[in-house]
């Protein structure tokens, strides 16, 4: 599989479909030169996936084709992101875990004290 800049590619289509990138930038609802400025200046940085899924039925293409993200390979991202993140130590503790309300100690009586999860 060949991997294509997204902005060249779209450059591409709209001149072989014979289609300024003003137009298309309207189509998708956007300023006239959002997407000219896509492709010259490099912002934004990607196309939402709306924009994606409009302009790549226009063209008959696939999104991954316009920078979109390909299905096949989001296992693979997900298992590198966490391996990486295992080895520079970035390891969820399970005292940061966001659904666990942190301890909070309670006194109870003379000298007792008891763990209550904040709720």
């Amino acid at each position: 599989m060949v991997v294509r800049d997204p902005r060249a590619r779209l450059r591409e289509l709209s001149i072989q479909f014979k289609t300024g990138l003003g137009p298309l930038s309207e189509m998708i609802s956007r300023p006239r030169r959002y997407l000219t400025r896509f492709v010259k200046e490099g912002h934004p940085e990607r196309l939402s996936a709306a924009d994606l899924d409009t302009l790549s039925l226009f063209f008959g293409v696939s999104p991954v084709d316009l920078g979109g993200d390909d299905p096949r390979w989001q296992r693979w991202k997900d298992h590198a992101f966490h391996t990486t993140e295992r080895k520079l130590g970035f390891e969820r503790r399970p005292e940061d875990h966001p659904r666990r309300a942190p301890k909070k100690v309670v006194r109870v009586g003379k000298g007792l004290e008891e763990d209550r999860r904040c709720a």
